[in-house]
């Protein structure tokens, strides 16, 4: 099946206007296939250091592998999916799709500091198209999705890049 949606490097930007979190895609998304985005985070909570992130995925992405970073801790969050949307992979029906992605520094010493950027990796597998109203819009005239996120602040401070 061909899949319409051009996937844009979609920035994803905050109320504040002093800090972001980006997503860069390492190609354009065919239906179907893998392509693996990096989430930027490029630095800390303005002096605060940051201890979580949290990453929005739109429905019509079937699955997610986040990458391993050293002195973070990753959870998967996943949905339901209707039978509509349900699928056969390797002979097994599969009945759910990722949600949101976790990290979490493990220790003081992981936090990411205001003064350092990390980089989180993910490969998603899309499917042959993206039902999320919300989340796959046009933006400059091109479909996009985007990639809400959330980052945690060691002093309790969030930001919501939306």
């Amino acid at each position: 099946c061909l899949w319409g949606w051009w996937i844009a490097t979609a920035l994803v930007c905050g109320r504040v206007a002093h800090a972001h979190v980006t997503a860069r895609a390492e190609s354009p998304v065919d239906a179907g296939s893998y392509v693996k985005y990096d989430f930027r985070l490029p630095h800390g909570c303005g002096n605060q250091a940051t201890n979580r992130l949290e990453i929005t995925l739109p429905q019509g992405i079937m699955s997610a592998t986040p990458q391993s970073v050293s002195g973070w801790d990753v959870n998967v969050e996943t949905r339901e999916l209707s039978s509509q949307e349900q699928y056969v992979s390797h002979g097994n029906v599969i009945t759910t799709a990722p949600a949101k992605i976790i990290y979490d520094a493990v220790t003081q010493d992981d936090h990411l500091e205001s003064d350092q950027y990390l980089d989180f990796g993910v490969v998603m597998r899309f499917s042959c198209s993206i039902t999320d109203g919300e989340l796959a819009t046009l933006w400059n005239e091109r479909p996009t999705l985007w990639f809400p996120s959330v980052q945690q602040c060691v002093e309790g401070g969030v930001y919501e890049w939306v």
